[in-house]
C-alpha cells in the first residue's frame, strides 16, 4: 500500500508538470485594469539649467543666500550660479585633508562699543569647511550646517540674536574667479529678508580700495573689505583692519616700522599724501574716523605717541574721552591739506584757491607768442597790480610762469609729434613768468578785459621764447604758483596748457584722473606742476636725459649741503660715474612704476643747483595695481601698436648725452657742454616703440628680441641715423596678432 500510494503521488506530479508545459504555449489571458495613479513627482531641471564643476570651467559664480535657519547650529542655503544662470552642482567633490576645497564657510557678530570705543565685528567661526555637513541637492542649490551652536566656537564671543550679523562666504579654489560674498542679517529676525539691522560698520568700500589698486586681492582669494574685516577685527591682534591698513599706508611717516606675520612693510611709500581720510574711508559709516576716534586707529600712523605711559600724549587706558576732545571739526583740521582735492576739500581758513586758464594762444609776427589767460580766485577773476605802484597780485608774492615748446625737424623728421624744443639746452622750454611780462623785462602784459583776461605777449630771456621759424606742434603752458601772505601758505595750482591756434596738439595718451586716483594731487619739482599730465610733456621730452654727471663739484665742500653729501656717500666723488638715464616722459613713467618687475634699477642723478644734487633710486617703488595694466594710467586706444606713430614722427629716447666717451669718463664741464647742443650724434638712444617696452622689459634677452625685430638700444644717435632701423612690432604685437599688445597686457594672462 505504501508503495501504491508513492506511485499515484508520482503521477499526480507528472500531469501538474504536463499541463504547466502546455500552459506555456497557450493564451496569455486579458489585462487587468490600470492600476491608480501615483502622485506627479517634482520637475527636474532640464540639462540646459545646471553644470557641473568637475567637469567644466565656468568664467565665474555667483553666490546667493536662499534662507538661514538658527535653531541650534546654524543652517544656510544658497545657491551657485554661473553668469546664464545655470546652476551648478558637485561643489562638495573637491575635498583635501578632510576639508571642502572649493567653499568656506565665517560667521561673525557688530559688537557695539562702549564708552566711545569703536563698533567691531568678531567672527565666531572662521572659514569652516565640512565636507560632511554640505549637502547638495542637484539642482545648483546647497545646504551647510555649521559645525557648532554659535555660541559653542569661543566662549570669548557669546551668541547675540539680537545683534547684526554677518556670513561670510568665499568659493574659490577651482579654475574660476574666487567669490567673496557676505549676507548681513539678525538672528531675531530670521527668516528675512527685510532685516532691520541695529547697527552697521561699513567704513571703507572695495571700489575705494580698487581706485589705487585695480584689482586688489589678497591671500589668493580674497577681495572684499566686507568679508577681511570678519577675519581682520581686534582678535587679531596687530591684524586688526584699522591698525593693519594705517599702518601700511602710513609706512613713510611712521617711526617704528609696521610689521605682521613676518612681513615688514616699512618700505611701503604711499603715491599721496597720507591726511586723505576719505580716499578709502567711502562707505557708508565712513565719517567714523572723526566721529569715533580710538587710540588704535590714530595710533597707527601717529606711532610716536604712547598712551598708556602719557608720551606725546596725556597717558589714557581707554577711548572713552577721545571725542570729548578731538571735534570731528578738529579731526577735520587736523587732516587739512594746503590743496583742495576731491578727498580733502577743505583749505587752512583764508587761503584762497586758484584757477588757471588759457583761452587762446596765436603768433605776432615776429615769432612772439601771444597769451589770452586768465586766473581766477575762489571763481572770481584776479586783477593785477599797477607796476611800480602795487605788488603783481595784493596778499601775495610770487608769480606763476609761461612755458614755451615747440618741435623743430630732427633725425630725418620735418613735423616730429614731439616737443624737442631744438637749440635750447638739455631741450628744455624757456619760461617767462608773469610778473616778467608785467614789468616789461621778457614780454608785455595788456588786459583785464570785461571777462578778466589778459594778454602776455612772450619774449623771453635773450627772446628765448619766441618761437623758431619753422617750428611746429607749438604750445604755451601756465604754471608754478602764488604764494599766500596771510595765511602764509604756497597755492599751488593746477596747471593749464593749450596749442596755437591751427598747429597740431600734440597727442594726449595719458588720462589726468587715472594719475589721481593713486596720487590725488600729483605735485613735481616743487608744486610748480600740478596734476595735468600734459604740461610735464614740455621738458620731459626725448632729448632730455639726466643732469647728474655735468654737476661742477670741483668747489664743493662736503657738509654744507645734505643732499650733496647723500649722493656722494651713495656713488662716491667721481660723478663721470655717476648713472644717467633718460627723462623722457614715456620711458621715465614706465622705468619709475615697473621698478619692482625691472632686472636693472632705474636710477639718476639730478642737479638741481644750489639746491643739491639729488639721487633718484626708484627700485623701492611698489606699483600698488598689476603692472601690466595700460589702462591703469593711459587713455583707451592709445598704446595699441597701431595707435603709436612710431615711423612717422615720434623721436628716438635719448638715454645719455654725451661728446662720445660713452665709458663715462667725460669730465662735467663737457657732459655740460653736450646738453647745450642736443641732440648730439654721439648721444646714446633708443628707438621710439622699443624704448617704451625696454623700461619694463629690461632683460638681455628683452633687449636682443627688440633689436632683432629692429629696434635699436644705447646705440649711438649716428648709428641709429645711419642704419635706419625699422622696428617690426606690430607684425606679432599689433592689434588681433599673436602677441597683441592688448591681451598680453590683459589679466587673462598674467
Amino acid at each position: 500500500m505504501r508503495c501504491l500510494r508513492r506511485t499515484r503521488s508520482l503521477v499526480v506530479l507528472c500531469l501538474v508538470a504536463t499541463f504547466a508545459l502546455v500552459g506555456c504555449d497557450g493564451d496569455n489571458g486579458k489585462r487587468g485594469q490600470p492600476g491608480v495613479p501615483g502622485d506627479d513627482g517634482d520637475d527636474g531641471l532640464p540639462a540646459t539649467k545646471l553644470f557641473t564643476l568637475k567637469a567644466e570651467t565656468p568664467p565665474e559664480l555667483a553666490i546667493d543666500v536662499i534662507d538661514i535657519t538658527i535653531a541650534s547650529p546654524p543652517v544656510v542655503r544658497f545657491t551657485l550660479e554661473d553668469p546664464a544662470g545655470r546652476g551648478a552642482v558637485d561643489l562638495g567633490s573637491a575635498v583635501s585633508s578632510g576639508r571642502l576645497n572649493w567653499i568656506r564657510f565665517s560667521m561673525a557678530k557688530l559688537v557695539p562699543g562702549v564708552n566711545n570705543d569703536p563698533d567691531v565685528w568678531n567672527d565666531y567661526v572662521n572659514g569652516e569647511r565640512v565636507p560632511a555637513n554640505l549637502v547638495d541637492h542637484g539642482d545648483g542649490s546647497y545646504t551647510y550646517t555649521f559645525a557648532k551652536d554659535l555660541g559653542e566656537y569661543s566662549l570669548a564671543i557669546p551668541y547675540d540674536p539680537t545683534l547684526t550679523h554677518r556670513l561670510a562666504m568665499q568659493s574659490s579654489g577651482g579654475s574660476w574667479a574666487p567669490v567673496n560674498f557676505v549676507y548681513d542679517f539678525v538672528p531675531a529676525q530670521l527668516p528675512g529678508p527685510g532685516f532691520v539691522l541695529p547697527l552697521t560698520h561699513d567704513i571703507v568700500t572695495t571700489d575705494a580700495c580698487n581706485e589705487c589698486h585695480v584689482d586688489l586681492t589678497v591671500h589668493g582669494s580674497r577681495f572684499e573689505t566686507k568679508y577681511c574685516v570678519v577675519c581682520h577685527n581686534p582678535t587679531l591682534g596687530d591684524g586688526d583692519m584699522p591698525l593693519m591698513v594705517h599702518a601700511i599706508h602710513a609706512a613713510s611717516i611712521r617711526e617704528t616700522p609696521y610689521e605682521l606675520a613676518g612681513e615688514d612693510y616699512s618700505h611701503i611709500g604711499y603715491p599721496q599724501d597720507v591726511r586723505h581720510c576719505l580716499k578709502c574711508h567711502k562707505g557708508p559709516d565712513g565719517d567714523s574716523y572723526k566721529t569715533r576716534p580710538s587710540m588704535v586707529a590714530c595710533g597707527s600712523c601717529h606711532d610716536d605717541i604712547d598712551f598708556a605711559n602719557g608720551v606725546g600724549h596725556f597717558a589714557q587706558v581707554s577711548n572713552q574721552f577721545c571725542a570729548g576732545c578731538h571735534t570731528p571739526e578738529l579731526i577735520e583740521g587736523y587732516h587739512l591739506t594746503d590743496n583742495a582735492t576731491e578727498n580733502n576739500p577743505g583749505v587752512p581758513a583764508g587761503a584762497v584757491n586758484f584757477t588757471y586758464e588759457i583761452d587762446e594762444v596765436t603768433v605776432s609776427p615776429d615769432n612772439q607768442p601771444v597769451v589770452k589767460f586768465r586766473i581766477l580766485a575762489d571763481g572770481s577773476p584776479v586783477t593785477f597790480g599797477t607796476y611800480g605802484v602795487n605788488p603783481l597780485l595784493s596778499g601775495f608774492t610770487g608769480s606763476p610762469s609761461f612755458l614755451v615748446a615747440y618741435a623743430l625737424p630732427q633725425d630725418g623728421l620735418d613735423e616730429p609729434l614731439d616737443y624737442n624744443n631744438l637749440g635750447l639746452k638739455a631741450a628744455q622750454p624757456a619760461t617767462v613768468s608773469i610778473t616778467n611780462c608785467w614789468d616789461g623785462t621778457r614780454g608785455t602784459l595788456t588786459g583785464p578785459d570785461g571777462n578778466g583776461t589778459y594778454t602776455a605777449t612772450l619774449n623771453g630771456q635773450n627772446n628765448a621764447a619766441r618761437f623758431p621759424a619753422g617750428a611746429t606742434l607749438r604750445a604755451v603752458a601756465l604754471q608754478g604758483y602764488f604764494t599766500q601772505v596771510s595765511p602764509a601758505v604756497a597755492r599751488h595750482t593746477i596747471s593749464a596748457t593749450k596749442a596755437v591756434t591751427g598747429d597740431t596738439v600734440r597727442r594726449v595718451v595719458v588720462d589726468n584722473a587715472k594719475c589721481a586716483s593713486c596720487h590725488e594731487w600729483f605735485e613735481g619739482h616743487g608744486g610748480n606742476r600740478v596734476y595735468n599730465i600734459d604740461v610735464c610733456t614740455f621738458c620731459h621730452l626725448p632729448n632730455l636725459s639726466t643732469s647728474g654727471r655735468a654737476a661742477d663739484l670741483s668747489g664743493y665742500v662736503y657738509g654744507t649741503n645734505s643732499n650733496t653729501d647723500a649722493t656722494i656717500d651713495a656713488l662716491g666723488w667721481d660723478n663721470s660715474l655717476w648713472p644717467e638715464d633718460t627723462n623722457n616722459l614715456k620711458d621715465m613713467i614706465h622705468g619709475i612704476h615697473a621698478a619692482h618687475v625691472r632686472e636693472n634699477t632705474y636710477e639718476f642723478v639730478r642737479d638741481r643747483g644750489t639746491s643739491g644734487r639729488f639721487y633718484y633710486d626708484w627700485s623701492h617703488v611698489t606699483f600698488p595695481a598689476p603692472p601690466q595694466d595700460c589702462l591703469s594710467c593711459h587713455k583707451p586706444g592709445t598704446y595699441e601698436l597701431d595707435s603709436v606713430p612710431a615711423r612717422t614722427g615720434a623721436l628716438v629716447t635719448t638715454t645719455r648725452t654725451t661728446y662720445g666717451d660713452i665709458e663715462g669718463q667725460e669730465p662735467p664741464w663737457q657732459a655740460d657742454d653736450a646738453r647745450e647742443t642736443v641732440p648730439n650724434d654721439t648721444d646714446l638712444v633708443n628707438t621710439p616703440l622699443s624704448s617704451s617696452c625696454f623700461y619694463c622689459h629690461d632683460s638681455d634677452a628683452s633687449k636682443a628680441h627688440m633689436e632683432q625685430n629692429g629696434g635699436a638700444i644705447n646705440w649711438t644717435r649716428a648709428m641709429v641715423r645711419d642704419a635706419q632701423p625699422f622696428e617690426t612690432c606690430i607684425v606679432c604685437h599689433g592689434p588681433g596678432k599673436l602677441a597683441d599688445v592688448e591681451w598680453v597686457h590683459s589679466e587673462e594672462n598674467e
